[in-house]
């Protein structure tokens, strides 16, 4: 059996596996393996309370070569969580215990919700600098204290894009462009297709919740324009009336 039935990055999820020698039997189980097969995007931090375990494949060996007695029960605990390399979708735990007898198996799914973000520049203004890169940081953590990651630097020049993968569904992503200068910086957040949010300034905190889909799309609009002075009075030029 499982603790929950979705998670999200950095969420902790522990499995209970249970095998026994039913009660009714005629004989005890010699030779018994017990394995659990644990899924991709999960790390595991403790089986049966400790941390000392060995993990080969994404396989744990449980117990080898043991005895069940008739009506004997055996429990163990793993406790993982989900990393940041973990694939949205549903992923499935197996537990196994086999020997001198038919094999079993059980099963047990977690739904995986993750959400991605892609960042884009956009460079506007007539004195703005069309070639010019701009340098980014981004970090995202969880508000329970659960996650946190901070993402190694950036640079987008206009019409690059550079994409952020695998943040927690409730994650709080703080995203900065360190050299804005003189040019006025404006993210627009863009879901389904659709622009959702404005924000002015160059550094800007992010609540990836208030957003239903997994897929956000940052676009940061630098523009530098410049009004230029012709020294010219429309006053004091001729003009013609049409009466």
């Amino acid at each position: 059996e499982v603790n929950r039935t979705s998670a999200t990055i950095g969420d902790e999820i522990i499995y209970t596996v249970t095998v026994n020698n039913a009660i009714d039997s005629d004989v005890p189980l010699f030779g018994v393996n017990v394995t659990d097969i644990v899924p991709a995007g999960l790390e595991v931090k403790k089986v049966n309370d400790s941390t000392d375990f060995s993990i080969t494949n994404n396989i744990i060996t449980l117990e080898e070569n043991i005895t069940l007695a008739i009506g004997e029960t055996r429990t163990y605990t793993i406790i993982a969580v989900v990393s940041e390399d973990a694939v949205a979708g549903t992923i499935t735990n197996k537990a196994t215990m086999e020997g001198d007898f038919p094999t079993k198996s059980a099963t047990a799914d977690v739904i995986i919700a993750a959400k991605n973000v892609t960042v884009e520049k956009i460079i506007t203004g007539n004195m703005s600098d069309i070639t010019k890169e701009f340098n980014f940081t981004a970090n995202v953590e969880r508000s329970n204290g659960k996650y946190a990651k901070e993402y190694d630097p950036f640079k987008l020049g206009n019409g690059g894009t550079h994409k952020l993968t695998g943040l927690p569904t409730d994650g709080i992503l703080t995203l900065s462009e360190t050299d804005a200068g003189e040019y006025k910086t404006t993210i627009t957040i863009i879901v389904n297709g659709e622009e959702v949010e404005k924000i002015e300034g160059a550094s800007n905190t992010i609540y990836l919740d208030k957003y239903d889909y997994s897929d956000i799309y940052i676009r940061v609009d630098n523009n530098k324009n410049v009004i230029i002075d012709t020294g010219v009075l429309l006053d004091s030029l001729p003009y013609i009336g049409i009466l």
